[in-house]
This record gives structure tokens, C-alpha cells and sequence, in this order.
């Protein structure tokens, strides 16, 4: 069985997922802990919690990982401007007034 804590009692060498990126570090596959029991908008909810002993550092992405997730954030930005009714080409000067890349 996980040991259940009161909100705000858990020992400190405890930490939300939350807490562990803020300090740089990642589950690293551990079992959980522990959990907090609290109830939001009426219901009973739990937060688990992971020991930072460990804990290991967060992996640093590649560069060519950071390349894709910079174009997959753009390509959703732009398709959430779409949705809202504004051309792509209000984004991107260079595609202004060309349609399917050839000059309109």
C-alpha cells in the first residue's frame, strides 16, 4: 500500500513531478512514493510523489530534437490561427501572396 499524507506534511525528500523538473530532475522510472489526498470541485483527487534520492537529471534534447519540436509548435500555431479565420501568410512574409509556394 502507498503511504498517504496530509496536504503539506509529506517528508521533504518527497516531491510532485512538478517539483523534481523545477530542480532538474526526473522520476527516472522509480515507483511512486507516496500521494497526497485532496478533493477538487468536490472530488477526491491525488497527487503523487516520487523520492528525490532517485531521482536522476532530465535528459537534454538534441539539437535535431529541438529543431522539430520548434517546427511542430509553429505548424500548430499556425493551423490555430487558421481555425480562427487568419491566413497563414499574416505569419510568414515570405510566403506573402503566393499560393502553393508559386507567386500568385
Amino acid at each position: 500500500m502507498i503511504p498517504e499524507y496530509p496536504w503539506r506534511c509529506a517528508p521533504r525528500h518527497l516531491r510532485t513531478r512538478r517539483q523534481l523538473a523545477a530542480d532538474g530532475l526526473r522520476p527516472n522510472g522509480q515507483d511512486i512514493a507516496g500521494r497526497i489526498r485532496y478533493r477538487r470541485w468536490g472530488r477526491q483527487q491525488f497527487t503523487y510523489l516520487y523520492d528525490v534520492e532517485l531521482a536522476a537529471p532530465k535528459r537534454v534534447p538534441s539539437p535535431a530534437q529541438l529543431a522539430a519540436l520548434r517546427k511542430a509548435t509553429r505548424e500548430h500555431q499556425l493551423r490555430a490561427a487558421e481555425r480562427h479565420g487568419i491566413d497563414r501568410s499574416a505569419f510568414d512574409p515570405d510566403r506573402a501572396g503566393r499560393v502553393d509556394g508559386v507567386a500568385a
